[in-house]
């Protein structure tokens, strides 16, 4: 088995569900980071695209299209709900690692008004095999935990200081229409600050003005806990040292190790544990080994759970301002957990991080990464 490397990282400006991004076809949100993930590499050929999505499967072929570009080995969609983007990652990492595959690029993105598989809405297949709402799966787990309202407060209040500090990522391409003008230049959702903020506009946002104002919730998470559904894309390019050398690239992250389980709806959020520890034994580290641990908060839970159950302080977890502050990406929101890992580990400068996100479901997902040190 070969090294895998990350090369490359490319994102969509988000919007919420309906705002501007609602009239983009998916294949052009793909498209337009494929450009660009292509535009440095000499011409090398990629060999195989590999999308997470809950659109239509011919999604990744006409996004290839769009950009102008072909691939050796073919492109196809993974459909696995809110985990499709890691899911493909991870697939297209197993492909690198076992010589099929030389550059692969992964991602997932996710629209709205994107067609959607009639599955979705068997209802014969729910009843046989029921699982529970996100919010109560997250409520259920945090009761299990211990994790009161205010604590998800206390998490709710950090995450948009982390976002406040950090600002915009460095990985961002507008989408543009067909006439070529710009219909986002950057991210558009609720919990992105302005590139000039008044700190007097962020005093709502304190633990203690969260809820002040709400009647007091019958559950352990409220409005201001759940993350803003958003539209977006987001890909990674992934491939081995001699491809990557062969055109050009530069790494900016070994793949250590990647994970899956499944732990069943009775699990929920609580998998994304499991699926730490698994890859973390994959890659031979230790939980206090970690410099960052990126978790696909889009419940409010899920960071201070992952925290409590692998003994990670919070400090360490989701520096940038997760999914709770940027917005819930659907079946990109794995690809855009892991981007952010990258990025918080070489903006502090550090070695070692995880990625990781469940669904309802008990479905986990986990992604391990190496950085060269960097003073």
């Amino acid at each position: 088995m070969q090294d895998v490397f990350i090369y490359d990282l490319r994102r969509t400006p988000v919007a919420p569900e309906g705002g501007a991004l609602a009239e983009v076809l998916p294949s052009r949100l793909v498209g337009a980071l494929l450009r660009e993930i292509a535009a440095p590499m000499k011409g090398k050929t990629i060999d195989a695209l590999v999308l997470g999505g809950d659109g239509a499967s011919e999604t990744p072929r006409h996004a290839l299209a769009s950009a102008g570009l072909v691939t050796r080995d073919g492109a196809w969609q993974l459909q696995q709900g809110g985990v499709s983007s890691m899911a493909a990652l991870r697939q297209a990492a197993q492909s690198v690692a076992a010589g099929d595959l030389d550059l692969a690029i992964a991602g997932g993105y996710h629209v709205a008004n994107a067609q959607r598989p009639a599955s979705a809405f068997d209802l014969l297949v729910a009843i046989a095999h029921p699982v529970l709402p996100a919010r109560t799966a997250a409520d259920v787990a945090a009761q299990r935990q211990g994790l009161d309202t205010q604590a998800l407060d206390a998490w709710a209040a950090c995450s948009r200081e982390a976002l406040h500090g950090a600002g915009h990522a460095d990985v961002e391409v507008p989408v543009r229409d067909i006439n070529g003008l710009s219909v986002l230049a950057e991210d558009h959702s609720t919990g992105t600050p302005p590139s000039d903020p008044d700190p007097q506009n962020y005093a709502a946002t304190a633990a203690s003005h969260l809820h002040a104002d709400l009647p007091a919730p019958p559950r352990v998470h409220h409005a201001a806990h759940l993350a803003a559904p958003v539209d977006g894309a987001c890909l990674l390019l992934l491939g081995s040292a001699d491809a990557g050398a062969q055109a050009g690239l530069a790494p900016r992250a070994r793949v250590s190790g990647h994970a899956a389980v499944c732990e069943g709806a009775a699990a929920g959020p609580a998998a994304v544990a499991t699926a730490v520890r698994r890859v973390l034994q994959q890659a031979g580290w230790r939980a206090d080994e970690l410099d960052r641990l990126e978790i696909h908060d889009a419940q409010a839970v899920s960071a201070p759970l992952a925290s409590a159950m692998l003994g990670v302080p919070l400090e360490r977890i989701n520096r940038l301002g997760g999914a709770l502050v940027r917005g819930d990406m659907g079946a990109a929101a794995g690809a855009a957990c892991l981007a952010r890992l990258l990025v918080a580990l070489e903006h502090s400068h550090t070695q070692r991080g995880v990625a990781a996100i469940a669904d309802a479901a008990g479905n986990a997902i986990a992604i391990a990464l190496e950085c060269k040190a960097t003073t």
